[in-house]
């Protein structure tokens, strides 16, 4: 009756179908259009099967986005703790060094003053020792490079 012959995949528009010479051209017809009819189909089925591959590769895009997205976001989260802590951590170690040379400082001159040897004398200037401000310079209104206490050097630090 007929047969197809098969074509190179570059060759899709070639494709030829042979019929015997004793065949009528209504039969042969019929047969073209029915081959034509489920190659229609076919590729019909083909696109609809890529559209759907598209939407599901989308979905999957979009979803592993979202993913990364959460997990930069997790990520930048935690970094942003982790620099918090370690500034913290400075910020103490600071702390706690100013601390300890204020309280050297109290120790080894027995002031108990808060505002350091530049400070007037006043009912909150309180001192463990005789020491007063004046003591240590009577002139300080004359002298206009009057020297930083120790306490003052390190309370403002």
């Amino acid at each position: 009756m007929f047969s197809v012959t098969p074509v190179l995949e570059g060759e899709a528009r070639g494709r030829r179908v042979s019929f015997s010479p004793d065949v009528d051209d209504s039969y042969r017809m019929n047969v073209i259009d029915k081959i034509k009819g489920l190659m229609d189909e076919v590729d019909h089925i083909h696109r609809k099967e890529e559209k759907q591959l598209q939407k599901t590769l989308d979905a999957e895009k979009w979803a592993f986005k979202q993913k990364q997205e959460k997990e930069l976001q997790d990520f930048l989260k935690k970094q942003k703790q982790e620099a918090q802590s370690f500034e913290f951590c400075q910020t103490e170690s600071k702390n706690n060094l100013r601390d300890r040379h204020q309280n050297e400082t109290l120790r080894l001159f027995g002031t108990t003053s808060s505002s350091g040897w530049g400070s007037s004398g006043g009912a909150n200037n309180t001192t463990t020792t005789g020491w007063t401000p004046d003591a240590w310079n009577n002139s300080s209104s004359q002298q206009p490079n009057q020297r930083q206490s120790v306490m003052d050097y390190w309370n403002q630090n």
